[in-house]
């Protein structure tokens, strides 16, 4: 039966009954595990810059940025110019090579250091599925070596060990979702993030079976400690593994060439998105020629050819999105701007958890940030636990209340279209926030 929806005079439902009718027609009435729950009473209705503007009227601070997606903000002038213009042209060919795609493939080859080659996918968890396909093509190996506590997709090796909540030996893997293959399990080893020595040590033990390390260069927000991505490199090159860096957060936001740009290590493959796209729905993956090349479709049918394809994979309007958005982000002080919206943001927070005597640190890198409320240090996702996750909840349902949009629980982005002024008012509002989040 198809649920009724009564649209008030006007032509605008109000949010309880969207919040009623999302109850009736969405499993929990949310989009996803890690989407903002209708019980937090916000339905957006508009959004131009840094902020969003709710059905019911109230205007916030956007510190969620559409999941890391629009580094740029909302509506970005020069980004909805190119979306018009391919619009009024035609947006979609169906597997067709068009000219935006062409000029988007060379332009993520000119910036980011490993990429020979680039196949687009429509998503971030297609990217890292099809990376780790080709590399057990390219090494004839099948297991994976990931890192507890990093996210790599929907796809089943992205949630084993996601988050897992005992501290079970490594390398063992622990599934956070039912339905995933036992072969599949057994076939996936774990590492804490940050421990170059218990890392290499599993790799030397299981060197001959593993096709691929992956890896978040920074893992949700934590930084990788001087010497860790470079050790990864220098042993997966040495036994012929690929290394496989999951940019879909750093790509486009640490630097034009992502996180291997920032840090100054090279992987053999990497996935991008999310910024990448503007809020567009695009990833891709990136390599080297003699890997990236397993997925040419002239090498069908034979034994070492890797199947990749997708319907919407850059369609023209997307790609022209993303055109649009790399050359905003080459404009001079683009990302110099980006750093210090963060920089002012992390160092504002953790000043004034200082003043308060709050026990807490801000985390992250670039336009990111994450507040942990635990004064131990946060290396690995272990350590992350000692966070008091109900603080942080508590804070940002706070921040809420008084206009700044983050999702409850989850890291903060930042855009261009954030000024120094909007960080201040944010701060303003946090040390409020954190005088009340407990009454």
């Amino acid at each position: 039966m198809t649920a009724a929806l009564h649209v008030p005079e006007g032509g605008a439902s109000s949010e309880d009954e969207l919040t009623r009718l999302a109850r009736d027609v969405l499993p929990g009435g949310v989009l996803g595990k890690f989407r903002f729950a209708v019980e937090d009473g916000f339905i957006p209705a508009s959004a131009e810059g840094a902020y969003m503007t709710s059905i019911a009227g109230d205007r916030y601070l956007d510190m969620s940025c559409g999941g890391g997606t629009l580094v740029l903000g909302h509506r970005h002038p020069a980004q909805m110019a190119a979306v018009d213009a391919q619009l009024l042209k035609g947006h979609h060919y169906f597997s067709v090579v068009t000219e935006q795609a062409i000029r988007l493939a060379a332009m993520i080859r000119n910036v980011i250091p490993c990429a020979e080659l680039v196949r687009f996918a429509a998503t971030g968890s297609e990217a890292t599925y099809y990376a780790l396909r080709l590399a057990r093509a390219h090494t004839g190996r099948d297991k994976v070596l990931k890192f507890e506590g990093a996210y790599h997709g929907n796809h089943d090796i992205g949630v084993i060990s996601l988050s897992p909540t005992s501290d079970a030996p490594f390398p063992t893997p622990q599934p956070n979702s039912a339905g995933i293959p036992r072969e599949l399990i057994d076939s996936t080893l774990i590492a804490p993030f940050n421990d170059l020595t218990q890392a290499q040590e599993i790799i030397e033990r299981e060197r001959d079976g593993i096709a691929a390390v992956i890896l978040e260069p920074l893992q949700r927000y934590i930084p990788p400690v001087p010497g860790f991505l470079e050790g990864l490199r220098e042993t997966t090159e040495r036994h012929g593994i690929c290394l496989v860096f999951d940019e879909l957060v750093t790509g486009f936001r640490l630097a034009l060439g992502g996180a291997q740009d920032y840090y100054g290590v090279v992987p053999d493959l990497a996935c991008v998105g999310k910024a990448l796209g503007g809020g567009f729905p695009i990833a891709a993956v990136t390599g080297g020629r003699e890997i990236m090349a397993l997925c040419d479709p002239k090498e069908g049918g034979s034994s070492h050819y890797v199947y990749q394809s997708g319907t919407l994979n850059a369609q023209a309007l997307i790609a022209a999105s993303a055109i649009s958005v790399i050359e905003t982000l080459t404009t001079p002080g683009a990302f110099e701007h980006l750093h210090a919206l963060g920089n002012r943001m992390r160092e504002g927070l953790d000043e004034i958890c200082r003043r308060l005597g709050i026990r807490a640190k801000a985390y992250g890198v670039g336009p990111t940030w994450f507040l942990a409320f635990t004064d131990h240090p946060i290396v690995d996702h272990r350590s992350s636990r000692a966070a008091d996750a109900k603080k942080l909840k508590a804070f940002h349902h706070q921040l809420l209340k008084r206009g700044v949009f983050v999702i409850p629980g989850n890291k903060a982005y930042l855009s261009l279209a954030h000024s120094l002024a909007d960080i201040d008012r944010a701060l303003e509002d946090a040390e409020v926030a954190l005088t009340q989040m407990d009454g």
